[in-house]
């Protein structure tokens, strides 16, 4: 199995001293301490779900979130595994000086400002400012392509500035908070995506739109996390065989079960209820479908 894939981009402006993107195909090891000494580090979520702790914090990140993590602050994963994810990064350097990302003095200051109100804050990404990150990986090498970039980072960072001060979430609306519940309270049900979608009286196309928009990652792989999450509580609660719980679930073999546990947790069913006490539950805490922060067990 492939467990991660990562790529670094060239920068397209000065302004930006790396950037990259993360594809997490599978649970991989806990992510190591990193500090940046000069640079934020903005990371975007683009589709999953990962859990950070920044400076002593702990934060739970959804497809749609965007995190802002100020230089020399400490952060990784702690204990928790990291679990399947699209992530985008960028490294800005720590204060804009006059004459950066084409604004006078006045504009650089007003920028510095909004960084550090938004450092070790998580916010949620408007579709403007995630179209406006993406863009920014797309290479270019037509004339003027660095004053564009510039122009797109700008646009991008001024998305980033006002969820900061937006900080409230959008709510997710009624119809998609009434399938989410569905599917929490249902795991063990078959139901196709275009079932659920008619339940709701939308199109297929536009439930998996407004479904992903809200809730951060596709129906399918929110059924499937529901499922697991069951799972995972009959195994540490019920000591119910992996047969059982496997079938109870929809999964065609108990073979194919292990397989996407293992995907998602990095330990199969078995090795799972070994570790089932509830402190070691919490190390697997990271498949959490609530947009709560995620407190470990001291």
């Amino acid at each position: 199995m492939r467990d991660v894939y990562t790529k670094l981009y060239k920068p397209g402006t000065p302004e930006i001293l790396e950037m990259g993107y993360v594809r997490f195909y599978d649970a991989t090891e806990p992510m190591v301490t990193e500090v940046h000494e000069h640079a934020y580090e903005l990371t975007f979520v683009y589709s999953g779900h990962v859990y950070m702790n920044v400076g002593g914090n702990d934060y739970s990140l959804f497809g749609g979130n965007i995190l802002c993590v100020a230089p020399n602050t400490s952060h990784d994963t702690g204990s928790f595994i990291q679990n399947k994810a699209i992530i985008y990064y960028i490294h800005l350097h720590p204060e804009a000086k006059s004459g950066n990302y084409g604004m006078n003095v006045a504009e650089v200051a007003e920028l510095n400002r909004g960084l550090k109100k938004c450092a070790n804050k998580n916010f949620v990404l408007s579709p403007k400012g995630c179209s406006y990150l993406l863009s920014l990986f797309e290479e270019n090498t037509e004339p003027l392509s660095s004053a564009v970039a510039r122009a797109k980072l700008v646009l991008f960072l001024r998305e980033v500035l006002l969820a900061q001060t937006a900080q409230t979430s959008a709510a997710i609306p009624e119809d998609i908070l009434q399938i989410v519940h569905y599917i929490r309270s249902n795991p063990e049900k078959m139901h196709s995506v275009a079932e659920l979608a008619s339940m709701v009286f939308l199109s297929l196309p536009r439930f998996k739109q407004k479904f992903k928009e809200f809730v951060g990652i596709p129906p399918a792989e929110f059924i499937l996390r529901a499922k697991l999450d069951k799972a995972m509580n009959l195994l540490t609660e019920n000591n119910t065989r992996i047969t059982e719980v496997a079938l109870a679930l929809g999964f065609s073999t108990s073979q194919h079960f292990s397989v996407v546990f293992k995907r998602y947790f990095s330990i199969s069913p078995t090795e799972f209820q070994k570790r089932s006490s509830k402190t070691e539950k919490m190390l697997f805490d990271a498949l959490t479908l609530d947009r709560i922060p995620i407190v470990k067990s001291q």
